[in-house]
């Protein structure tokens, strides 16, 4: 937009948003915007950090989720601007979003001190929730697994997703299988996840309970460092 006034000229960048998250409510009621179906979409952005201080976030799952066949969840586009949400404790599969399809985009935004924990022991996803097969860029993400199955600090299927630019620390425990630092079941059939440009800092033993190969058994996840790619079979190598 230009605006001039005699001889000065001003110029703005305007963004129309469906919702300015201001506070934990505005947060834990983000899923009112599907109109009434299994899918929600829209332009939302954070106004300020946000401090859960330990309470849950626990939103519907919507939609079907299977190895990146998702037909609800998040699809449209929450940027954080810069800011943390922190101190979510998180017990379902619902996580912050109850799942983010291809169509949904996460970006410039911290996840701080959450943690993914249920104590009866139940299946379990990840700050996403169940699924995650959209875009993420420059996010950050701090959890804490507590051994609960189907569990990691992305989502519990991480399939067919854009992830770049991104930080992710994970502490805690895994479950004895279904878990690992980032999620339970990375990639399916060609749905294969790209990590760029990303870093993952864990002493649990594994980034992932399950991978799944292409049907020619080629490779289905892509990590890369700039111009560098290399195969991801493993925490080593990653």
């Amino acid at each position: 937009v230009r605006i001039a006034t005699g001889d000065n000229k001003y110029e703005f960048v305007l963004s129309v948003v469906n919702k300015i998250i201001d506070d934990k409510d505005d947060m834990l009621n983000i899923q009112l915007y599907d109109n009434g179906t299994e899918d929600y979409s829209g332009y939302f952005v954070l106004a300020n950090n946000i401090d859960f201080k330990g309470a849950e976030n626990n939103p519907e799952i919507k939609g079907t989720y299977s190895y990146g066949g998702a037909t609800g969840g998040f699809h449209g586009v929450f940027d954080g601007r810069g800011y943390t949400i922190k101190n979510v404790r998180i017990t379902t599969f619902g996580g912050l979003f109850g799942g983010v399809n291809a169509d949904g985009t996460i970006r410039n935004v911290a996840f701080e001190n959450i943690d993914i924990a249920n104590t009866d022991g139940s299946p379990m996803g990840g700050v996403f929730g169940k699924e995650f097969c959209g875009k993420m860029e420059n996010v950050f993400i701090s959890a804490t697994l507590n051994g609960t199955p189907h569990s990691g600090a992305i989502a519990n299927y991480v399939t067919g997703c854009e992830i770049k630019n991104s930080v992710f620390v994970v502490g805690g425990t895994l479950s004895d299988s279904l878990s690992g630092a980032i999620g339970n079941e990375v990639a399916w059939s060609a749905s294969h996840p790209v990590f760029d440009n990303c870093y993952i800092v864990t002493e649990l033993g594994k980034l992932w309970h399950k991978k799944t190969d292409n049907p020619d058994g080629t490779e289905t996840i892509k990590i890369t460092q700039g111009a560098t790619s290399v195969e991801a079979t493993g925490l080593d190598e990653s």
